[in-house]
């Protein structure tokens, strides 16, 4: 959690414990209760017990504080669940995300999902569980595939050989960088093959 966000989370909790304390629980008890949330949002160490607040990523804090809410705010099922959906809202909010997605052609509708596919594709988890960390990751995903709708050139490396089959049934083997789409590849018998032009 980022220094920012912590002066955020202990006021959610304090209003929670708060509200803990009105229904009866001892200090302790509401203590033991903002661990037990930690446990049920998965804000654990690798022994199992929670993580301290200091640790946890997004997706944690955001579970945390929806789980905080529904001790201090129980009627207010919309701010619990807007919660829930922080990572694409702050997706959302990056302006460059929506001009790469605009730029690709991703539509208003389809945004959130593909999002997601990217980050399982990359970090083989979905958008819910990306910490800040790895954004600038998608970023770079997605103003690759920008590049590549439109037609920008930035940097690939050609595949550096293709096997071509020849009339006469031998192969060579040719750079991608030698031919352009369309191109007629005649081959002299007896040329070695690595050098077919």
């Amino acid at each position: 959690m980022k220094d920012t966000q912590s002066p955020m989370y202990f006021a959610e909790w304090n209003k929670a414990r708060k509200a803990l304390r009105e229904y009866g629980r001892s200090p302790t008890e509401a203590d033991a209760v903002r661990k037990k949330i930690h446990i049920k949002v998965g804000a654990v160490q690798k022994d199992g017990t929670p993580k301290s607040s200091k640790a946890l990523n997004n997706h944690e804090l955001d579970r945390c504080l929806a789980e905080f809410w529904v001790w201090s705010d129980p009627a207010n099922l919309d701010k619990q669940l807007r919660q829930l959906d922080q990572p694409y809202t702050r997706a959302q909010g990056s302006e460059s995300a929506q001009f790469f997605l605009t730029e690709i052609g991703i539509e208003e509708h389809g945004r959130k999902a593909y999002l997601d596919s990217i980050c399982k594709r990359i970090f083989k988890k979905p958008l819910m569980d990306l910490d800040d960390s790895e954004w600038p990751d998608i970023l770079g995903a997605l103003n690759h595939t920008r590049m590549h709708k439109k037609g920008i050139a930035h940097g690939h490396r050609p595949k550096r050989v293709h096997t071509l089959l020849v009339g006469d049934g031998t192969t060579i083997q040719v750079d991608r960088s030698d031919i352009e789409a369309g191109d007629r590849v005649s081959v002299k018998s007896g040329q070695p093959q690595d050098d077919p032009f």
